[in-house]
């Protein structure tokens, strides 16, 4: 409540005594002259003949401090400039006299008259009441209370104001009005009132505001607005405010509403009640807009006034049809939970609105609602809305929790229950989460076999597809093929999917079939041309694998005049089959033709080997060295150099060139050491020198490259000793062995392999570290035949979460050695994500740059190529860029990346102020990818920030409560609590 402020009136200066002085008594003429001069109010002439009875000396100290007293007296009331200091110093050289307490009034009345109250007050005090006249002492008694009054001491100048209430004066009325206020501001509205209404018409002009004011205070509201009514002529803020609380105390708020539009008070202005007041007569009389402003200020301060302002302003928000605001509103309402009642219908609301928005939270909130409101008015409403949601909601992570929660389920609930489970199995899914998705596809296949049961099935089969587990997946697949409608559009790709599942495990008489009814019955869906491309290639496979050559031929033959995907594989294979069939003519055409249209081809080197095999075979020497020494010098560390050595020590032997055979031998031996190939270039190497009558040289060639000749036999018998172990599965001997191989032939011919072998020993009884310890050596050993599979369980090893220092290297080898395209993409995945980790921009977008010009590329890793090539661009400043490939990400693709993409699109337009589109974005990633917890985290923290930048704090800390109070990821958690802490 604000008080009216209090009326300041001027008083005239104040004047020496009426009463004549006895001139007798002072024999001197000078004394006798000041005084009278004195009382003829004649200061300054006064003055003179003061101080000239003061240079005389007067023989009595008493008359000297009269004089002193008068002296000091008309310098004060002349207003000389030291006037006080005289009266100033006449008390202090005369603490005994009589005259003190009229010197203490003296400058009381002079501090007053140039309102300095405080101090005027504190020589008031020291005045002898009883000293002064009657008349004096009726003026000094005003103006020592009205002194207290204006320093706020209302205690001391209610006792001090209190007499001259009863006795008639000049001062009677002021007095009056003054001892009201005192009475006033101690709250005794009784005697303030009794005081104000006894001068209301001959007092000053605002007593009819104070008797208002304390009828307000008394609850005399139809009273107050009467006395009010009385000054109409008077307009003001405070008064409109008064009529207008007064009008919301009757009830009558939309007269309350007409008068608080009248003033010009702004939410700052007034305190949290009186916001709420206004707030809430502007909702009760339709000014929706109005209401929002006032009360969205105090609707999320956590107190019992917040609640009820919170739900007004919810069901302002709804009327201004701002639903967004109005759920975060209602949000409040029921958190601040003081009152029951209205906690109940906030939630309903909340949970309303949710369903409206299509929030992922709808379900939980029903569920809520009805969990904790089981017996309200609005309980059976809210369950049909949830039973309504779970057949439309795409939030089926929630669906799921909500209809487990429910118990026991009848029909309806079971079939809904299906629904749900299958579509959230299937989101895992995309997200290849496979253990997660299958434990859901579990959950449908269990309700009942039906349709939606048979396709949980058939999607169960392809994760354990892809999680390499062959035999479950062919037995799904069986299973859904038996049970599944043969017109459906995926029906066909059961066919595909059990064939893969024998072609994986090398059943390929069984698999052969199965791509070949799948392409059958290509006209039954419409397929991704990378899915049909690959049927033919695997049928084709399995014919080759079957030596059914011919239609092994016809089936790549498919691949090859598409120029699809793997069309390089296709003509390689096509030659070796035409190879395999003696027709050398058209394997060497069909090898050259993989040259020439496929010069990037992983299979370049194997076409080039091929051909110089099937030259040499031919007797075309030169051409078949052409090709070998092609290999040799541009494929340095490739494992077909090997043979390219030997074979060109053998052409070189039968064309007579023996020095350049013997230098094709040693370069073998040096640069493949450990090796089978070495040790028999080694032999080679032998029968040469041998064959040429210089067996010396040989004996020095092998022991210039650390070897004993006599150790040969020892070489053998310890890797075969160990070896024998291996092969009846007694890995714990085979260990033993291999490692005393190891350690005394270090250097011996079959060091890789122990490796090998004694790693698969080391991983079979669980001893990683020794496992990954021998694999290392297997990988680091260039050409040898099992490299690949090395690297491949190394990284097997390491595991997902590996550190890239650990793995970085292998995943580089990999990739430059292995002809398997989805190790290949794996090798991409995880060299793009070190490449991130170690901030390495160009890297990062040379690898991205690789995975989307690859056709054979799979929709998530091209995604996360995009999405980190966009994050690069953000960092560096390029905005544009960025959004465009964020864009591409969520035009084209569906899955974690697509709401990554969502997430820093919102992010960008954050950063360019664009608050109300990041909003938009923000609840696209809500309302479409919901399923990706993490990042549907992430922008709803983001989202609060747009809320906060564009000046809405009220739904900034809503959003950040709601993120706090629904999500369980804990860095999550911690940025929403960070925005908040900042706040408070």
């Amino acid at each position: 409540m604000k008080y009216l402020f209090l009326i300041i009136f001027s008083i005239s200066s104040i004047c020496a005594k009426a009463q004549k002085h006895d001139y007798s008594q002072y024999p001197n003429v000078n004394m006798q002259r000041g005084m009278e001069l004195y009382d003829e109010k004649k200061f300054n002439a006064a003055i003179a003949q003061f101080q000239l009875y003061l240079e005389q000396s007067p023989d009595s100290e008493i008359t000297k401090s009269e004089a002193q007293y008068y002296l000091a007296l008309s310098k004060l009331l002349a207003k000389n400039s030291d006037g006080e200091f005289s009266v100033l110093n006449f008390l202090e050289k005369n603490p005994g006299s009589h005259k003190t307490h009229m010197a203490n009034l003296a400058l009381g009345n002079h501090y007053y008259t140039q309102k300095k109250y405080s101090t005027a007050r504190r020589y008031y005090k020291s005045v002898d009441k009883l000293a002064i006249s009657k008349d004096d002492r009726t003026q000094y008694y005003y103006r020592f209370g009205y002194s207290q009054v204006v320093t706020k001491k209302y205690d001391r100048a209610y006792e001090t104001l209190k007499p001259l209430t009863k006795i008639s004066s000049q001062y009677k009325i002021l007095a009056t009005y003054y001892f009201g206020y005192c009475a006033y501001q101690k709250g005794n509205f009784a005697e303030a009132y009794r005081s104000f209404k006894s001068i209301e018409d001959n007092g000053p002009k605002d007593v009819k505001e104070y008797i208002a004011q304390i009828q307000y205070a008394q609850g005399e509201y139809t009273r107050c607005l009467a006395t009010l009514e009385r000054l109409s002529h008077r307009k003001n803020d405070a008064l409109n405010l008064l009529k207008g609380k007064c009008y919301y105390r009757l009830d009558n708020l939309s007269k309350a509403s007409e008068y608080f539009v009248k003033t010009k008070y702004t939410p700052k202005d007034l305190g949290n009640s009186e916001k709420y007041e206004f707030g809430y007569s502007y909702y009760k009389s339709r000014q929706y807009q109005r209401a929002v402003k006032w009360l969205k200020p105090i609707g999320f301060q956590g107190d019992s006034l917040s609640q009820h302002a919170a739900y007004t302003l919810g069901m302002a928000n709804l009327k201004l049809s701002k639903k967004r605001d109005a759920l975060n509103a209602f949000a409040e309402a029921y958190r601040a939970s003081f009152d029951y009642s209205i906690a109940e219908s906030a939630l309903f609301n909340q949970a309303k609105l949710a369903v409206e928005l299509e929030d992922n939270n709808s379900n939980t909130l029903l569920q809520r609602f009805i969990d904790n409101y089981p017996d309200s008015k609005y309980s059976r409403e809210a369950k049909k809305l949830l039973t309504k949601q779970m057949l439309n909601t795409d939030n089926y992570k929630e669906a799921v929790r909500v209809l487990e929660s429910l118990g026991n389920m009848d029909s309806q609930e079971k079939e809904i229950y299906q629904r749900v489970t299958l579509a959230r199995a299937m989101e895992l899914f995309k997200g290849r989460r496979w253990n997660e998705a299958n434990a859901m596809f579990d959950k449908c296949m269990k309700q009942k076999t039906n349709q939606l049961a048979s396709e949980a099935t058939f999607w169960k089969a392809e994760s354990y597809t892809n999680q390499e587990k062959y035999t479950g997946a062919a037995n799904l697949y069986q299973s859904y093929m038996n049970t599944g409608n043969s017109k459906e559009e995926i029906y066909p790709l059961a066919y595909y999917g059990y064939g893969y599942t024998q072609y994986s495990q090398k059943n390929y008489a069984v698999a052969a079939p199965y791509f070949k009814k799948f392409i059958e019955h290509l006209g039954q869906g419409n397929y991704a041309d990378r899915l049909i491309n690959d049927a033919y290639l695997r049928m084709g496979d399995c014919y080759f694998a079957s030596r059914e050559y011919a239609q092994a031929i016809n089936s790549y033959a498919y691949t090859t005049g598409k120029k699809a995907i793997d069309a390089d594989y296709a003509l390689y294979q096509t030659g070796i089959l035409y190879g395999l069939q003696k027709k050398y003519d058209e394997k060497i055409s069909v090898m050259r033709r993989l040259i020439s249209e496929h010069n990037s081809s992983r299979y370049i080197s194997e076409a080039y080997y091929e051909l110089g095999a099937e030259y040499w075979v031919k007797g075309n020497y030169s051409e078949a060295e052409k090709n070998f020494m092609y290999l040799v010098d541009d494929f340095k560390g490739h494992s077909l150099v090997v043979r390219c050595y030997s074979n060109l020590g053998r052409i070189y032997e039968s064309t007579d060139r023996l020095a350049i055979a013997l230098e094709m031998y040693t370069r073998l031996f040096d640069e493949y050491p450990g090796t089978a190939e070495a040790r028999t270039a080694a032999q080679q190497v032998k029968r040469l020198y041998a064959g040429q009558g210089e067996p010396e040289k040989y004996v020095d060639w092998f022991m210039s490259r650390g070897g004993k000749v006599t150790a040969s036999e020892k070489d053998s018998l310890l890797y075969n000793s160990a070896f024998d172990f291996y092969d009846v599965d007694n890995c714990d001997k085979a260990i033993v062995g291999f490692g005393k191989y190891l350690n005394e032939i270090p250097n011996g011919g079959f060091v890789v392999i122990a490796n090998y072998y004694k790693a698969l020993c080391h991983e079979k009884l669980g001893q990683d570290t020794s496992a990954i310890k021998h694999y290392k050596k297997v990988a680091e050993a260039s050409g040898n035949e099992f490299q690949e599979d090395a690297i491949l369980a190394l990284l097997e090893l390491f595991g997902d979460e590996a550190n890239c220092k650990d793995v970085f290297t292998y995943l580089e080898k990999i990739e430059g050695i292995t002809k398997n395209r989805d190790t290949r993409h794996k090798s991409w995945q995880g060299m793009m994500r070190c490449y991130d980790e170690d901030i390495n921009a160009t890297s990062v977008r040379d690898i991205a740059q690789r995975i989307l010009i690859e056709l054979s590329s799979p929709d998530d890793l091209k995604a996360e190529a995009l999405v980190k090539m966009g994050k690069w661009d953000y960092h560096e400043g390029e905005s544009d860029e960025a959004s465009k490939k964020f864009r591409e990400v969520i035009e084209k693709y569906n899955n974690q990346y697509t709401a990554e993409a969502k997430f820093r699109e919102a992010q960008i337009l954050l950063d360019q102020k664009e608050y109300t589109a990041c909003q938009d974005a923000c609840y696209e990633v809500l309302d479409y990818y919901s399923a990706y917890d993490y990042w549907l985290g992430k922008s709803m923290n983001l989202l609060g920030h747009a809320y906060l930048e564009s000046g809405d704090e009220f739904n900034a800390k809503a959003t950040w409560q709601s993120v706090i109070e629904n999500f369980t990821e804990e860095q999550i958690i911690n940025e929403a609590k960070n925005n908040l802490g900042k706040l408070n």
